[in-house]
């Protein structure tokens, strides 16, 4: 919205536009808190009192025992999640249906004629793969509620692969709570 020019040739606009609003909102708050005082009083002051624990070193002994055990739990626990969210991606990215994935191979093979250097050739044939993939499939789906937020249907997929990554929490039942990290 603001344009990326410069005043006397080194202060940014943009940058100035920034500082603005940062400084409109320290103001707005103070008038806020002034505004408020008007109205809510208060007749006796109190104090914020925050007791901290007795910090300790820790013990040395104990150190490496205890982080191969989070390790342990970590990976036991959070790998099953992370491998079975990885497969299940690979495969969406790298199945679907096969008009798709013919026409993928078919763009790759012309390329590779019209005088593409391989890498170039192998980078369009990945390109198209993913956008005839389930998941291109998958981000072409979502890409009409993202358009408005200026992305196409390779940031759906990022989008449908992060969420998926996020989503792998873990939860036990410990006795009378569930626990999730």
């Amino acid at each position: 919205m603001i344009p990326n020019t410069y005043l006397f040739g080194f202060i940014s606009l943009q940058g100035l536009v920034l500082l603005a609003m940062y400084m409109l909102g320290i103001v707005m708050a103070m008038l806020v808190s002034y505004v408020a005082n008007l109205f809510i009083k208060i007749q006796e002051k109190s104090f914020f009192i925050l007791e901290l624990p007795s910090y300790r070193s820790p013990r040395w002994s104990n150190l490496l025992p205890t982080m191969l055990s989070k390790a342990k739990i970590f990976v036991l626990d959070a790998g099953k999640v992370i491998m079975i969210i990885s497969l299940v991606l690979w495969g969406l990215s790298s199945y679907g249906p096969e008009s798709g994935m013919l026409a993928a191979q078919q763009q790759f093979e012309a390329a590779q004629q019209s005088g593409f250097t391989a890498a170039q050739a192998e980078r369009q044939y990945q390109t198209a793969k993913l956008e005839n993939s389930y998941a291109g499939w998958l981000g072409k789906k979502i890409e009409p509620v993202i358009t408005p937020l200026g992305f196409d249907w390779k940031i759906g997929v990022a989008l449908i692969t992060s969420f998926a990554a996020r989503g792998g929490g873990i939860c036990r039942n410990h006795g009378h709570s569930l626990q999730c990290r």
